[in-house]
């Protein structure tokens, strides 16, 4: 996997746990079982990825 794959994978990553965040959010169960602070695991894990592969200029070697 290249950097612009790994790149585009934790922009993938952060943008899931964005929008499962928000849903969660807007109907107010976002307390339940850790349930936040995992979403938050998903996107720490996706913007380590990203920024590792050079953020948004990975078109460099």
């Amino acid at each position: 996997m290249n950097n612009s794959q790994t790149g585009a994978l934790g922009l993938f990553f952060m943008v899931v746990a964005i929008i499962i965040l928000g849903i969660n959010a807007i109907f107010g169960d976002l307390s339940k079982n850790g349930f936040f602070g995992f979403m938050m695991l998903i996107f720490l894990v996706g913007l380590v990825l990203f920024w590792s592969s050079g953020g948004f200029s990975s078109n460099k070697k």
